[in-house]
């Protein structure tokens, strides 16, 4: 189960890899996308999860990703990426029910008016993928 999840971790890799070579020859802006979703998996016993299972499985999405996060207070973790010369920040205000991924400022990603460098939008649903599977398959 373990290699299988990291066979598509793998393969998602890739893949962001592949899609941002393909869209460097396109418009390289994009409207913000902020995420918000409902966390419908449950734990193995089928009880909801707790806030610091969804807190564990945000800080474990962040680590792997390579974004900096650190729990500004409970239900709030401030997460930043570097890439090269690009820095984005962001806010992941969570529940035991719900997380939401918004934007907070960033340099070097064509940040205008709402609009942002294509791959930060890449980033942060890749972040918020990985966020959903750790909480589906309860891995840490």
């Amino acid at each position: 189960m373990k290699r299988k999840l990291n066979f598509e971790i793998g393969l998602l890799v890739a893949a962001v890899v592949l899609v941002s070579f393909v869209l460097q020859g396109c418009s390289r802006t994009a409207k913000i996308v902020n995420i918000e979703k409902g966390i419908t998996s449950t734990r193995a016993d089928g009880s909801q999860h707790t806030v610091k299972e969804v807190k564990e499985a945000i800080l474990d999405a962040c680590a792997k990703l390579q974004w900096g996060a650190v729990e500004e207070k409970p239900g709030l973790i401030k997460a930043s990426l570097d890439i090269r010369t690009h820095h984005a920040e962001i806010d992941i205000n969570y529940s035991s029910r719900t997380y939401f991924i918004s934007y907070v400022d960033s340099y070097n990603l064509r940040y205008n008016n709402g609009y942002i460098h294509k791959n930060y939008n890449l980033w942060v649903t890749d972040l918020s993928n990985l966020i959903d599977r750790n909480l589906k398959y309860n891995l840490k």
